[in-house]
């Protein structure tokens, strides 16, 4: 289990995003990954915001890029 700890306003900011929040709840626990329209489909948003808030949470550590196709 990797600990990682956020004490920038900047990646508070991040994290406490409602979006961000359930699209954590949603990866937690997934032995795969989960594409950016996976995710919007999910939510019910675009695929380029998904993929934003994906962006946003890796800058922070909290996601990382598997692979690309």
């Amino acid at each position: 289990m990797k600990i990682i700890s956020l004490t920038e306003d900047h990646a508070l900011r991040i994290y406490m995003h409602p979006m961000r929040q359930r699209i954590l709840q949603k990866m937690n626990g997934k032995k795969i990954g989960m594409t950016a329209k996976q995710l919007a489909d999910i939510f019910s948003i675009t695929p380029s915001s998904a993929k934003h808030h994906i962006t946003q949470l890796e800058s922070i550590g909290l996601v990382a890029l598997s692979h690309t196709e």
